[in-house]
């Protein structure tokens, strides 16, 4: 027999999920607070945030709870996410980004994709708005200029949202070519982003969700498939990236930043990620300061990073 020594109201282990994307976000949730707690196991973050559960002898014993959030077989209750809110600020906007609604199956409408889409930062708005229709009674779409390129650029998960929200609109407009390049930009940026946590740790999951909704599609008009019709190794590609940011960082060209490290990403895919890893580690192992100063790949990035326009993401 159990006995909990905080009440019943603590004993409650949240809901079970009501669909796949309900269980990808509490991974990402669970991952984020692991992260933030210091790589702490599932059992440790029991004991900080659960009550003590004890058997007839008075020993403690794990609920398991926190191995239910772990893989996504339940979702925390808001009495909970409200109190590892306090400790790890930022942790709980994993469980609310746009992100999750816009991929969900079955689809929004289409007047809920705009509103979703209508709800991420300004820069991104601006891309897709008229800025007089955002607070007004009727979301007018921007059109003049393709934001294909823009999104690229900014490397974060309301960029990968916004991408998803073209997707959804070029579905019920049935328009190919938005689809696609959408696509493109969807894929470029899910690669970058799967370099942090906590989507390294459910990139290949997440990638197969959406390589399954939105990226292998096959198109009727348009003679090119979906970017991700092909396998893709993420995991070997996130981890170049992550030891070509740590050297980077070693040789002291790239401050430790978020936005930063988002934009040398970016860069890394301009110049050429298999380029970059090989000049990058060469100079990591043998150069002295000067050579370092004088090479051309640090060069490259330092020039362009002086000018890139950083973006601040919600979960910076």
């Amino acid at each position: 027999m159990l006995r909990n020594s905080e009440g019943p109201a603590q004993r409650r282990r949240g809901r079970p999920p009501k669909d796949a994307t309900d269980a990808l976000r509490t991974c990402a949730w669970f991952y984020a607070v692991q992260s933030r707690s210091g790589n702490a196991s599932a059992y440790a973050l029991e004991k900080q945030f659960f009550a003590t559960c004890k058997n007839s002898e008075g020993s403690r014993i794990s609920t398991g709870n926190w191995r239910q959030y772990r893989y996504g077989r339940r979702v925390p209750n808001e009495e909970l996410v409200s109190r590892v809110e306090q400790l790890y600020p930022k942790t709980r906007v994993l469980l609310e980004l746009p992100f999750w609604e816009l991929i969900r199956v079955p689809a929004p409408s289409f007047e809920r994709v705009h509103v979703l889409m209508s709800s991420l930062r300004s820069d991104i708005t601006e891309l897709l708005f008229y800025p007089s229709s955002i607070h007004g009674p009727r979301l007018e779409r921007f059109r003049l200029k393709e934001p294909y390129g823009a999104l690229d650029r900014m490397s974060d998960i309301e960029a990968l949202s916004a991408a998803i929200g073209l997707i959804r609109e070029a579905e019920y407009e049935d328009n190919e070519y938005q689809h696609y390049q959408s696509a493109v930009i969807a894929l470029r940026i899910f690669r970058r982003l799967a370099t942090f946590t906590p989507w390294t740790v459910i990139g290949p999951v997440l990638l197969e969700y959406l390589r399954t909704y939105f990226l292998a599609r096959e198109y009727e008009d348009f003679p090119i498939r979906g970017p991700a019709f092909l396998a893709i190794d993420l995991e070997c590609a996130a981890e170049i990236r992550r030891s070509m940011l740590s050297k980077l960082d070693d040789l002291e060209v790239l401050p430790f930043n978020y936005a930063m490290h988002r934009a040398c990403l970016y860069l890394i895919d301009v110049y050429g990620i298999r380029k970059a890893a090989f000049e990058v580690d060469e100079l990591h192992r043998n150069a002295d300061w000067k050579t370092v100063k004088s090479a051309h790949v640090v060069k490259w990035f330092t020039r362009r990073l002086r000018s890139f326009k950083l973006t601040q993401s919600c979960l910076d």
